[in-house]
């Protein structure tokens, strides 16, 4: 009888070790109404993607202008952006999540200015479901 208890709570040990190590960036929730795939969320015409960037990565491409890219920094902690190359309007923001930091891209493949709106609202719902909060962004808009 006492072994039958040691193999049982051997069991549920190594399931519950299992269930806590299986959680990583792709097990987070779009908002609701939003259909989940690995890293990209999508409706309509509306994607969301997270993208894994490591010390060595430099991420800040993603916030500086250029010829094609309008980016515009609002309050040090979102980006809303217009890229008239990709014909895309959209935000981004920094989370970080078990030590790494991630960009959160929401986008519209439409170039309507408008829209960077509806993408901020997303990014906001997407970090209510998960619990997130964005990280500053350490560059000038």
């Amino acid at each position: 009888m006492k072994s039958k208890m040691v193999f049982i709570s051997i069991i549920f040990l190594v399931l519950a070790v299992s269930a806590v190590s299986a959680v990583g960036i792709t097990d987070y929730n779009a908002p609701i109404g939003f259909e989940r795939e690995p890293v990209s969320f999508t409706h309509d015409d509306f994607e969301m993607e997270m993208n894994s960037y490591s010390a060595f990565v430099d991420y800040d491409d993603y916030f500086e202008k250029n010829d094609d890219r309008e980016v515009k920094i609002i309050n040090g902690t979102y980006a809303e952006y217009t890229d008239s190359l990709k014909d895309k309007v959209g935000a981004l923001e920094l989370i970080k999540v078990d030590g790494d930091v991630y960009i959160v891209d929401c986008s519209f493949d439409n170039p309507d200015k408008s829209k960077t709106d509806d993408c901020l609202k997303y990014i906001e719902e997407f970090n209510e479901v998960n619990k997130f909060k964005p990280i500053k962004i350490d560059k000038s808009s």
